[in-house]
């Protein structure tokens, strides 16, 4: 609906639009690549690359490399089907040395 609203502004060029993220920022351009969201290009820094939710329970909660399983997540959740955005050039840059 806002790439909709965005393309519709006359100084838009419709179907020219493209995304950039930081952190949690680049998890939601990866999602909506997943979701076949008209975007040309994606960019993520740091970006979650795992959408899996983490565990709500102790010991495991708040721990970045313990989430959900695939059964589990979509035992409890309907996951969207994924889509994909074809033809969008997509760059994920994340550091070699970094704990998440």
């Amino acid at each position: 609906a806002y790439l909709d609203a965005a393309f519709a502004h006359k100084a838009v060029a419709a179907g020219e639009a493209g995304a950039i993220g930081y952190c949690l920022g680049g998890q939601s351009c990866l999602e909506q690549l997943r979701a076949g969201h008209a975007l040309k290009a994606i960019v993520t820094f740091h970006g979650l690359l795992n959408s899996r939710p983490m565990y709500k329970e102790a010991p495991d909660c708040y721990n970045p490399k313990k989430r959900l399983t695939q059964e589990e997540y979509t035992s409890q959740v309907k996951p969207p089907p994924n889509t994909y955005s074809k033809g969008c050039i997509v760059v994920v840059e994340n550091g070699s040395i970094d704990e998440h």
